[in-house]
């Protein structure tokens, strides 16, 4: 068995037992080819994050996948091409096997889906789509924008087809009822099991055999991530054999860490590296090099099938839901909140335009026993993962449902649940609940409880990157909830009510643990030495400001928990000068400072009424018009058209915005491997000074060219 202590992070257990079991890593299984590779690389866009009703509180219910990323990894088959001896793939183009496949996928629907893997094994394959106003996930950046962001809209139609996995392109057909056109497809599917795979038991006396072709016998999986996803299922409800209480409380957490690795985290992974290797594109080999290396585990048709299949499985319950008459509120990788009232009537929505004007608008509902019944839908799904997924009685009871867990079948059971934020004692659902959201990722739920405002459940997406909510290394859950209490008054400009619990006029500094060897040689004089033993050492956590405008330079203090010393906290920069920050209000205190330079940092009150601010991108609200800081309400998708590709290397350091430290950016731009002409349909790679055009395109009519680049 592995111990519990096998390695120094929750990762580490699943990686070696995958490394036990099956003797050699899925990079250097033979079938897939690099284009292939690449083709699956260029169609990874993440999970699905969208809100759908803005700035205005709406009552519902918080519905979360299962061990989303295993069970969709269980239902495609990819979970199991870990021990594949190979994969087999095809290359269809029309005339050549493409126009019969895209035949059997428009054969597919919503019961088909819902009644089991069969349908979903065909789902395993990337698509060449020509956008025509199809729904599809895209990442990019707008004009003058400098992040990437992931958003699920209207595509319409412009110069460059998109490389998409199986659901997506399927999601997409079941939301508009037309099959988007395919100019090419990759398809996949294993072959035989590799020689040399054993099994490897894990805690609890559940065992991963890789030679096994039943999903499940007894306690053996054939499937790792369902194994170690079992595994934290029943730590989770303490009946993992042989295991004390405090230890399976230790492998609820890390299995659920490890678990996502297998299925998604670790399938993506790719390392900087000291060598140098060639870079291929979906058509070919690209004209640089990358300093990048595949993980143990990467495998990249695996984790960016798990997040297709998240994003399909929100839209057959949105789409379900939406037939049902209902709403939902915000959507989040494998999570959303359906709008629940006690007789499922339409509610009145106080929208708003971007001037502010109020846009009366109205959403609908459905009841809590409509719920159960929607969820139940998916049953056929959480049976065939053989998944020890909880099952449900619900039983009335006074104004609400009791949900106490049963063995199988029970009247529920689903590969979503009803959160815990939904139930008081653990297992009784009452309305009450309410959803607050601005933007992607940023919500909060809420009760009303003796007049006050109770939050179950407070996002701390970005404002857990702040060391202002931070304590001792943790998380200060009670200050995130107060800034979710006041954040919405102070985006609408007014004053929050009551005493505010957190210190507004403090500056804003980001943690920051120097794991990262570049970020650590960026330090540069100030970094431990032989030379300079109090300099700072890897893996140490110094404090980064948060500046208000252009940072001046790359700035570090040593970690200072004691927040009331931050207004004179004396930093460092990496040439050794000193400096001292000062928030907006506070520059008339420079003319008093003794030396030293000085750099503006934002205050928790001008950070949190931008973080409260910020829009939801590619939406419009009700007056028609992009979704801005004012818009409140209904939202509805906003059409794009893709007007470059480039073919970039993986972000390294997403910190300006998901993982924060800014003004610390020592890879500022992601490194672009290819942009191709922009001419409809040319694939010519750009080299040299060549910006827009390859050297045929340049030499037509300037007429012809911006024709193209409307």
């Amino acid at each position: 068995m592995i111990p519990l202590d096998a390695g120094a992070s929750p990762a580490y257990l699943a990686k070696r037992v995958a490394q036990l079991a099956v003797p050699r890593p899925p990079y250097l299984r033979p079938g897939m080819s690099p284009m292939g590779k690449a083709a699956a690389m260029a169609a990874h866009l993440g999970g699905k994050s969208a809100t759908m009703i803005r700035g205005v509180a709406v009552p519902g219910v918080l519905v979360d996948g299962t061990a989303a990323y295993p069970v969709v990894g269980s239902l495609v088959g990819t979970t199991r091409w870990l021990q594949a001896e190979r994969i087999d793939q095809r290359l269809l183009v029309p005339g050549r096997g493409l126009d019969a496949f895209l035949a059997e996928l428009a054969m597919l629907d919503i019961p088909a889906l819902l009644a089991g893997p069969a349908a979903w094994e065909l789902l395993t394959c990337c698509l060449l789509v020509e956008p025509d106003a199809d729904v599809l996930a895209v990442r990019g950046r707008g004009p003058g924008e400098r992040e990437d962001r992931t958003s699920t809209t209207s595509v319409e139609r412009g110069r460059y087809p998109v490389w998409h996995m199986g659901p997506r392109v399927l999601a997409s057909y079941l939301m508009t009822g037309r099959m988007p056109r395919v100019l090419r497809a990759y398809t996949w599917r294993p072959v035989g099991i590799v020689a040399g795979c054993r099994p490897v038991s894990l805690p609890g006396g559940i065992v991963f055999d890789p030679a096994r072709m039943r999903p499940r016998s007894g306690d053996t999986f054939n499937d790792l991530a369902s194994a170690i996803a079992e595994m934290a299922l029943r730590a989770k409800t303490g009946t993992l054999d042989g295991i004390n209480r405090l230890a399976m409380d230790r492998l609820a957490g890390s299995g659920k860490v490890g678990r996502n690795g297998i299925a998604y985290g670790q399938a993506v992974e790719f390392n900087r590296s000291d060598r140098t290797h060639p870079v291929w594109g979906p058509f070919g080999i690209l004209p640089s090099m990358t300093a990048e290396e595949p993980g143990w585990l990467a495998d990249p048709a695996v984790g960016a099938l798990a997040t297709a299949g998240c994003e399909l499985m929100l839209t057959l319950l949105e789409l379900i839901v939406a037939q049902a008459g209902g709403s939902i509120a915000f959507a989040d990788t494998d999570a959303a909140f359906v709008l629940v009232t006690h007789d499922g009537d339409e509610i009145p929505v106080d929208g708003r335009g971007v001037d502010g004007e109020p846009i009366p608008q109205c959403a609908g509902t459905i009841t809590f026993e409509r719920l159960v019944e929607i969820l139940n839908r998916f049953r056929g799904l959480a049976e065939a993962t053989c998944l020890s997924i909880p099952a449900h009685d619900v039983i009335p009871e006074g104004e609400g449902y009791r949900l106490p867990v049963v063995d199988p079948p029970g009247i529920l059971r689903s590969v979503f649940k009803v959160t815990g934020e939904n139930l008081i004692d653990g297992e009784l659902w009452t309305p009450g609940l309410h959803c607050y959201a601005t933007a992607q990722k940023r919500y909060v739920l809420f009760r009303e409880e003796e007049g006050k405002r109770v939050s179950p459940k407070s996002s701390a997406f970005v404002l857990g990157t702040l060391a202002n909510f931070r304590r001792d290394g943790e998380l200060d859950l009670g200050h995130v909830e107060e800034a979710w209490r006041i954040g919405p008054d102070l985006a609408d400009g007014g004053v929050p009510a009551g005493a505010v619990g957190i210190d507004l006029d403090e500056p804003v500094f980001q943690p920051m643990v120097m794991s990262a060897l570049g970020d650590w040689r960026a330090l540069g004089p100030l970094k431990f030495a032989t030379e300079n033993p109090e300099g700072i050492r890897p893996f140490e956590t110094v404090l980064v400001p948060v500046s208000a405008g252009k940072h001046r330079a790359r700035l570090v203090a040593f970690y200072e928990p004691d927040r009331a010393t931050w207004r004179d906290l004396a930093l460092r920069d990496p040439k050794g000068l000193t400096w001292i920050t000062r928030t907006a209000d506070r520059l008339i205190v420079v003319l008093r400072a003794r030396g030293g330079k000085v750099q503006v940092v934002q205050s928790l009150g001008a950070w949190l009424t931008d973080h409260f601010s910020n829009p939801e991108p590619m939406t419009s609200g009700g007056d028609g018009r992009p979704c801005e800081e004012a818009t409140r309400g209904m939202l509805s998708p906003r059409p794009v058209r893709i007007a470059e590709l480039r073919i970039a290397g993986q972000e390294t350091h997403r910190r300006r915005d998901e993982e924060g430290v800014q003004g610390w950016d020592v890879q500022v731009e992601q490194e672009v491997f290819a942009r191709f002409c922009r001419a409809p349909g040319c694939r010519t790679v750009l080299v040299g000074r060549q910006r827009k055009w390859c050297e045929k395109h340049r030499e037509y009519p300037g007429s012809r060219r911006q024709a193209w680049a409307k």
